[in-house]
């Protein structure tokens, strides 16, 4: 596993989920193992807290420099 420069990776549980980086909780976004973006915003319904991913070879990373608009 290679670490991304300037992103943080996240863990998805066994089904492919990825949790809120802020709050925990689940189901914030299904990670497909082909699927690849970049700068994908994604909210947490309950916290209401924007992050910033990567996603790349089924993989999810949070950006740590990058912030969502308002």
């Amino acid at each position: 596993m290679t670490r991304t420069p300037g992103y943080a990776i996240l863990e998805a549980n066994q089904n492919g989920w990825v949790s809120c980086p802020v709050c925990g909780a689940k189901w914030l976004h299904k990670i497909e193992p082909d699927e690849e973006c970049e700068r994908l915003c994604l909210v947490c319904r309950r916290c209401k807290q924007k992050t910033y991913v990567k996603i790349r070879e089924g993989q999810c990373f949070k950006s740590q420099s990058l912030r969502c608009a308002q």
